[in-house]
């Protein structure tokens, strides 16, 4: 901090946030401009969400859990920590918080994230149609987590199911579908950020471009990619529309599109 060569800085220069730097006495080094946030740096909490739960809870125990996840995600955030989702539908949107990550695919009896089976558990986030399911916002790099969730119905111009921007996420092991996007990205859309997309089912989801995901860069490996939809009569990638992304090892089939129905 206040490390850095003022020199090297242009006027209206900013940091990887959009903050304006030099902020302080001097530039600082690397690509984050200190706004003299004290980071959490543990210990970690576990902050459990359950339908029967309530939000005065601290969600210390299954007993004890939150209702919503919205909720449980401020509560995380304090410290830093995961947050268990019981099995269930729940109606909000999540705005993800740094240090935060959610997993989905508890019964509600699990005193560790590995006793968890999201196949036989799902923990279900329901968009009703108003927006981003779940928005990552300029969250850093594999600072936050997804994982073992149902994102599904999910509307907006970007992102209905997941919105990325300027955040690189970890997204595994989650069923992505019934989102839509007006513009690009109806499962996933993801701008000026590199997130890993791995083990997820992106199925049923559509937009203009992009139906079932789009993203200038990053990782998409070991997914199953089907029934997306690129819907304008010039639409691009019905599963896939990327920049500079290494896709590996996916299962990408029956996509739709006026170009690229695959990729």
């Amino acid at each position: 901090r206040d490390a850095g060569d003022d020199s090297a800085v242009q006027s209206g220069w900013t940091d990887i946030d959009g903050e304006i730097r030099p902020m302080g006495a001097h530039a600082d080094i690397g690509a984050d401009e200190s706004d003299g946030t004290d980071w959490p740096t543990g210990p970690l909490t576990v902050v459990r969400v359950s339908l029967e739960g309530n939000d005065a809870n601290d969600g210390s125990s299954w007993s004890s859990a939150k209702r919503t996840v919205p909720a449980a995600v401020e509560a995380a955030a304090l410290t830093g920590g995961d947050v268990w989702v019981k099995a269930g539908s729940y109606g909000a949107s999540i705005v993800m918080k740094p240090f935060v990550h959610v997993y989905g695919g508890f019964a509600g009896v699990e005193s560790m994230r590995e006793q968890r089976d999201w196949h036989a558990n799902p923990s279900i986030l329901d968009g009703s149609f108003s927006g981003p399911v779940v928005s990552f916002n300029k969250g850093g790099y594999r600072v936050n987590t997804l994982d073992g969730m149902v994102v599904r119905n999910g509307q907006a111009s970007l992102g209905g199911g997941i919105l990325c921007d300027s955040s690189s996420p970890t997204i595994e092991n989650n069923t992505v579908t019934a989102n839509s996007a007006s513009w690009w990205g109806g499962g996933i859309y993801s701008s000026s950020s590199s997130p890993s997309i791995c083990g997820n089912t992106i199925t049923g989801n559509s937009a203009k471009n992009g139906g079932g995901i789009y993203c200038d860069e990053g990782t998409i490996a070991g997914n199953t990619i089907s029934r997306n939809h690129a819907a304008s009569s010039d639409g691009l990638g019905g599963g896939i529309c990327c920049g500079d992304a290494l896709i590996l090892s996916n299962a990408i089939a029956g996509n739709t599109a006026a170009s690229g129905g695959g990729i």
